[in-house]
């Protein structure tokens, strides 16, 4: 990775935290558009001290570059991460505050019942031609999403060591709030993990990336995920909308979470008990944000309001949607 293409005051920085991020484990490819903008921005803003005002700050999360708002949603977020590393090294820098990840216009597509069971025969019975071990991999992968709730890093991230076949168990470690968490495989995904296991954990150290390719040291990239991810939609006769639209992998993260809602509340929990119970499941730092699930799971399934007790006002008259439910 050139890191030699940085031209503003804080070009060595840069170069200083990107290097930090690696050493960490992080990839950091994805950040060199992102920081080439920063740098522009620097210069063009003739930065001759390496310091980042409050109006730096505040100049910055006006989008000059005409890019979809999600897109500059990760650019300041990415920057921001930055500013409070300069924080920490002493320097006399203003981060920037967040920019809102737009939610209103986000609506996650959830799958219907026939619509997963289409899309898993899809992958099933899909020609993985010379492509073996994608046809050992893949079915695992999605079905882990799905019936799970896992995010696709979380997924792609699973090592050896991480999976108890036995008792079904796999320990996330590389979460998105930075805290490890079990989920429990039913019994037809723990089998045909099993299954994967005979076949290729002979080839694994335990601390090898079971979805990876020799030396295993890298997972799948995520594009080859989203490939295929395509076909099995148009084999399953699912229309797929476009990148932003979907459906989209992450999806399966929604639809699991919703439906797992729908079978907590069918079963007559009280609501302030689902709450704590469907964030450990799904990751969340703060039951509060799980909250955006049952307005979710009432939306899909309207009829299911008669069965909620009378917290469900409660519940919503506060509610927050945050970057979490990703």
């Amino acid at each position: 990775m050139n890191l030699n293409i940085f031209n503003s005051i804080w070009a060595e920085e840069i170069k200083e935290y990107m290097e930090y991020r690696e050493r960490l484990g992080f990839k950091c490819e994805y950040l060199i558009d992102r920081f080439k903008k920063f740098d522009k921005f620097c210069i063009d803003n003739n930065m001759t001290q390496k310091i980042f005002s409050k109006e730096h700050a505040e100049k910055i999360r006006i989008n000059t570059y005409g890019v979809k708002h999600n897109t500059f949603y990760l650019y300041i977020n990415s920057i921001k991460s930055f500013i409070l590393y300069l924080q920490l090294r002493g320097f006399d820098v203003y981060p920037p505050r967040d920019v809102s990840r737009n939610f209103e216009k986000f609506t996650p597509y959830i799958y219907s019942s026939e619509e997963i069971i289409r899309y898993f025969e899809a992958i099933d019975m899909y020609n993985y031609g010379k492509s073996g071990k994608m046809a050992l991999m893949l079915p695992i992968i999605f079905r882990i999403l799905y019936c799970c709730g896992t995010r696709l890093g979380e997924v792609l991230n699973i090592r050896k060591q991480d999976i108890d076949i036995d008792s079904g168990v796999i320990k996330l470690n590389l979460t998105k709030n930075k805290h490890e968490r079990y989920v429990v495989m039913p019994n037809e995904l723990r089998e045909l993990v099993a299954k994967f296991a005979n076949k290729t954990f002979w080839m694994y150290e335990d601390s090898s990336l079971i979805f990876s390719n020799p030396p295993h040291n890298n997972p799948i990239s995520r594009k080859t995920i989203h490939r295929y991810h395509v076909e099995f939609l148009h084999k399953a006769n699912i229309l797929y909308s476009g990148q932003y639209r979907g459906p989209r992998i992450h999806d399966f993260r929604h639809t699991s979470i919703v439906y797992s809602c729908k079978q907590l509340i069918d079963s007559g929990m009280n609501m302030h008990a689902i709450l704590p119970l469907l964030a450990i499941w799904a990751g969340h730092t703060d039951p509060q944000n799980t909250t955006y699930y049952l307005r979710l799971t009432a939306e899909h399934f309207p009829d299911i309001q008669d069965k909620m007790d009378n917290t469900w006002d409660d519940i919503f008259n506060n509610i927050e949607v945050t970057d979490e439910i990703y």
